[in-house]
Formats: C-alpha cells, sequence, structure tokens
C-alpha cells in the first residue's frame, strides 16, 4: 500500500495532467459539460497511471496494450471525425481519457486481487 505521500503525489499528477488535458479541450470548446467530464475523466486516468505506472508506460511487447492503443486510436479518430461541424478534438481527448480511465482500473483492480 502506497504511503500518503506517495498518493498525494499521483493525485498531484492526476490533477496537473487534467488541467492540461482541460486546457488543450478548451482550444475547440467552451461547452463545460464536455469540458468538466473532460477535466474529471483525465485527472482520474492520469492518477490510476501513476499509482501503476509499469503496465502503461513500462511493459513492451503486449499484444494486449497494441490492441488497446490499436482501439482507442481509432474510436478517438472517429469520435473527432464524427462530431457536428467537422474535425472536433475535444470529443475525442474525452474518448481517450475515457478508454485509458477503463484500462488503468482495469490494471488497478488486477493488481489488487
Amino acid at each position: 500500500m502506497p504511503s500518503p505521500a506517495r498518493r498525494v503525489r499521483h493525485a498531484l499528477v492526476g490533477v496537473v495532467v487534467g488541467l492540461l488535458v482541460t486546457g488543450l479541450g478548451a482550444t475547440d470548446t467552451r461547452d463545460p459539460l464536455l469540458l468538466g467530464g473532460l477535466l474529471v475523466t483525465a485527472t482520474a486516468a492520469a492518477t490510476l497511471v501513476a499509482a501503476n505506472p509499469a503496465p502503461v508506460l513500462r511493459e513492451r511487447g503486449s499484444a494486449v496494450a497494441a490492441a488497446f492503443t490499436a482501439v482507442s486510436t481509432l474510436g478517438a479518430f472517429a469520435l473527432a471525425v464524427g462530431s457536428d461541424g467537422g474535425f472536433a478534438y475535444a470529443p475525442a481527448l474525452l474518448g481517450l481519457a475515457l478508454a485509458w480511465l477503463g484500462f488503468a482500473a482495469g490494471v488497478a483492480h488486477a493488481r489488487s486481487e
């Protein structure tokens, strides 16, 4: 179990990444619901990845990770192109954040068992 200081560091990494991703999304849209969802989702995903970085950042050659990356990228591109008004990357960022949140939550769950 991580120490309280490590948990705080993981949360701070999550907040910084969440703010950066939301700021990037804000250049594309001003929709508060979309930006709020992006902030919460990206923050949660980054916090979980910071707490369990090995499967996400360090393991190489995993067919599962490769398939996940390919499918999440294709899905994000489809969200960006499929939005009204042309290419919109704020929905794509939200889609990627949701995918990474699910992946990171799965890793955290598997490590807790």
